[in-house]
């Protein structure tokens, strides 16, 4: 008796197989990586559960962005007359990540406002662009400060994607008198492929992940080609600017902190924390880290 594979039609049903195989694990790979690129852009909500201290007064307060969504920050009166400083988080932050300075800042005398980018903390919107549409945010937070407060001097500090929306903001913004960046990716696509290819390895699984990562780009309606802070960094002057890295950052290529460093103009500054890792040198050196913020913006804010 012949073997059932060899019957007529045994073959049909062997490809046939083999093809439901295929399109199985290509479903399940395509929806790996949409779910992957949903995530990447879909921040979870990150709120502040840091008790506040008596000493400081903090204000809820609501404002729009440029292009309209409705953003959340936390306001600090400080002494009448004392410049303002707005303090911008990192990819997936809110305002948790910088409140623990700026209550130092706002003890100092400093009018201190924290925002919420789109998407994080307490703010409307679906999605993050890491520093495309967040650059409209930061705008809008001026707007604001401006509105409330009139002309005072506004200072800037932000960590990493909150610096990258600084230098960003700044060419089109002259209320904004000196700046301080944190952490700052000097191109975002060169910052997103060293993290791809450090996590995934192997050729083919980073091929999946830059699928991922367009995907979430195409979602987010951002742009990552055009988040270029060394692109805006040398628009920047001549109003002062301090460059901040840790010295042992492996989040961003190597040679960004010096890219960063030539493109800007002086004045410029640029202190590599020994030690620290991506956005840890508030962390592993508090003192000295307030101690650089408080002389640069005493320096640069009181004169203007």
């Amino acid at each position: 008796m012949a073997q059932a594979d060899s019957a007529p039609g045994g073959g049909c049903r062997w490809l046939r197989t083999i093809v439901k195989v295929i399109s199985v694990v290509l479903a399940a790979l395509s929806a790996i990586v949409a779910v992957a690129g949903y995530l990447w852009v879909k921040p979870f909500r990150l709120l502040l559960k840091e008790p506040i201290p008596p000493d400081v007064s903090v204000e809820d307060v609501y404002f729009p962005s440029r292009d309209g969504t409705r953003l959340h920050g936390l306001y600090m009166a400080g002494q009448p007359g004392c410049p303002v400083l707005l303090l911008c988080h990192g990819y997936f932050k809110s305002v948790a990540e910088p409140f623990g300075l700026a209550c130092e800042l706002n003890r100092l005398g400093y009018q201190v406002l924290l925002i919420d980018f789109r998407a994080c903390g307490l703010s409307d919107g679906r999605f993050t662009t890491l520093g495309y549409r967040e650059t409209l945010d930061l705008l809008g937070a001026v707007d604001y400060l401006r509105a409330r407060l009139g002309d005072l001097p506004i200072g800037v500090l932000g960590i990493s994607m909150g610096a990258v929306a600084a230098i960003m903001a700044a060419p089109e913004c002259p209320y904004i008198k000196a700046m301080l960046v944190d952490s700052a990716y000097a191109d975002l696509e060169s910052a997103i492929g060293k993290k791809v290819a450090d996590v995934l390895r192997l050729p083919f699984l980073v091929l999946l992940g830059w699928v991922s990562i367009r995907f979430g780009e195409w979602i987010s309606q951002g742009d990552l080609a055009a988040v270029k802070a060394v692109d805006y960094v040398g628009r920047i002057a001549p109003r002062p600017l301090l460059i901040i890295y840790g010295e042992l950052d492996d989040y961003l290529p190597s040679d960004h902190p010096r890219r960063l460093f030539d493109a800007a103009n002086e004045p410029k500054e640029l202190w590599l924390a020994p030690g620290s890792g991506h956005a840890m040198a508030r962390l592993d050196h508090p003192q000295e880290y307030v101690r650089r913020v408080q002389t640069f913006f005493e320096r640069h804010l009181s004169s203007a």
